[in-house]
């Protein structure tokens, strides 16, 4: 039976998180949807939990895995089984406000030439007990804006029109990270991307080892660039060598001294671009605003 809205929901070996992300999608004002969760070879309880989602719901479809092949091939797996006319992901780990795709699906009926469609989200830290902060990146975003930088935001934002596509873009399983970034731009290749200024998701964070290791995170970036580094300008490039250079430097601010240093062998330009993207994202982590150094990077990267 053909659904509005497919919702992809890969996870593994999360068992005890999946409930809740699979009921936050089933409680959706909009109700015309299924849900098909990517079971990646989890090897804990998750197929039971899964059964049991799939008997409560009939929207709830499960999809199971052998072998893991990671996030992005688990999300593939859903994308191919997807008979919705517009798809959204949802991470085990998020959740969505309510009326989050209701929100989503008013913009893409009332502009029908958009491919895709994001929103602002809230960032929940399990390890520290402050309250929520409200990410808020900029208004809209090309390809172009996206070379520089992830302005979409994770999975669990993001909602397609399949009809934009004639073939529907794909995950590259070949990154480690930044997987979801590199899909965004093919989102983008059909038109800017809009956020809806609200919060719709609400992003986890805790420590689960998976993407912690600022190893594993420079690789990822790493595979990422060589792959787009060919569509990129001359400075473009420099601020991601810069980037790169210091990942896994300390914390933010000496991770910012030294993409500033590196920097400052390249163009005037660049060097601007990260100290003001840097100062920016410093002042906004004080006034409980994280988004506000990648709103900076967005005004400058847009002035000649």
């Amino acid at each position: 039976m053909l659904s509005r809205v497919s919702v992809v929901i890969a996870t593994r070996n999360r068992s005890d998180r999946l409930a809740g992300a699979v009921r936050s999608a089933l409680a959706q004002t909009e109700s015309d949807l299924e849900v098909l969760v990517v079971d990646d070879g989890s090897e804990d309880g998750t197929a039971d939990a899964v059964a049991r989602l799939a008997a409560e719901d009939g929207r709830v479809r499960g999809v199971r895995l052998r072998r893991s092949g990671g996030a992005a091939a688990a999300r593939n797996r859903g994308l191919k089984e997807a008979d919705g006319d517009f798809v959204a992901f949802l991470d085990d780990d998020d959740r969505w406000v309510e009326h989050k795709m209701a929100s989503q699906l008013e913009f893409l009926d009332a502009h029908r030439a958009a491919p895709a469609v994001s929103c602002q989200y809230e960032i929940v830290s399990e390890n520290d007990g402050n309250a929520p902060v409200r990410y808020a990146g900029p208004a809209s975003c090309s390809r172009e804006d996206l070379l520089w930088c992830n302005f979409v935001g994770g999975a669990s934002v993001l909602m397609l029109r399949r009809a934009a596509f004639v073939e529907l873009p794909s995950f590259d399983t070949e990154l480690v990270t930044c997987e979801d970034w590199d899909f965004h731009m093919q989102c983008a290749a059909g038109g800017p991307i809009t956020i809806l200024p609200e919060v719709l998701v609400r992003y986890t964070v805790h420590d689960d080892g998976r993407l912690t290791n600022p190893l594993h995170l420079r690789n990822g970036r790493l595979a990422w660039l060589r792959k787009h580094s060919a569509d990129m300008s001359a400075e473009c490039l420099a601020y991601h060598r810069a980037r790169l250079r210091a990942l896994g430097t300390g914390d933010g601010a000496a991770r910012a001294a030294v993409a500033v240093k590196v920097a400052a062998t390249s163009s005037a330009r660049v060097t601007r671009i990260l100290a003001e993207e840097s100062l920016a994202a410093r002042l906004g982590q004080r006034a409980g605003d994280p988004g506000r150094g990648m709103r900076r990077l967005y005004e400058l990267i847009r002035t000649p």
